[in-house]
């Protein structure tokens, strides 16, 4: 069995690319999270496993007959990914694995903005608490980029940064982006304070 691990990019299947095309192209099963499976339109009729869980996927491969599958993960490989937990699990089974990356929440957002990313200090606050005040303070008037989630949304984080004092600092939140409806919006903080966001967006 050969699995690949392939970053699905933003979404847009048009960011998609060419390699992981033709990895989701010839795959004979698909694993990965429920939006990025019902999303996925490269590899119909195959098998699909919904989890997101490292020990719950290797086991599943492990336990097929399957010879071609792709793991799907959103974003970059690299990035905030599971791939960090299942590859080591996948080495260790014997498996032969690729890694085949995507293009990033990050990248994206600075290309659309027309600037470099390498000095930006990166924070995820998907599904983990974080302290968006200390990782402001800490940058030192370099840019930070949060990627959100669940309770710790874009409107929430800039809730916390004007309550301490920071709402006049510039900001630019990313929503769906990739999509029809991707929205890129910039102002102070404070406008942003416990601003609704979309599932899928992203602070700078």
């Amino acid at each position: 069995m050969k699995v690949t691990l392939v970053g699905m990019g933003l979404g847009n299947p048009d960011h998609l690319t060419r390699a992981a095309q033709t990895a989701l192209q010839g795959a004979d099963c698909l694993a990965g999270s429920k939006r990025l499976l019902e999303e996925c339109t490269l590899a119909p009729g195959v098998e699909r496993f919904v989890s997101t869980k490292s020990a719950e996927i290797v086991e599943y491969l492990s336990n097929t007959t399957h010879q071609t599958a792709c793991v799907l993960y959103s974003g970059d490989t690299g990035f905030h990914s599971g791939v960090r937990t299942l590859l080591p699990l996948l080495k260790e089974r014997g498996i032969e694995v690729e890694v085949l990356p995507g293009i990033s929440s990050m990248q994206y957002l600075a290309s659309k903005l027309g600037q470099p990313w390498q000095d930006w200090q990166v924070v995820s606050a998907h599904g983990l608490s974080c302290d968006p005040v200390a990782a402001v303070l800490s940058a030192r008037g370099k840019p930070v980029f949060f990627l959100t989630g669940g309770a710790g949304g874009a409107g929430d984080l800039c809730k916390v940064l004007t309550d301490a004092g920071l709402g006049t600092l510039r900001a630019t939140i990313g929503q769906s982006l990739s999509y029809e409806e991707e929205k890129i919006l910039s102002g102070h903080v404070w406008e942003f304070a416990e601003k609704n966001c979309a599932p899928l967006t992203v602070l700078l």
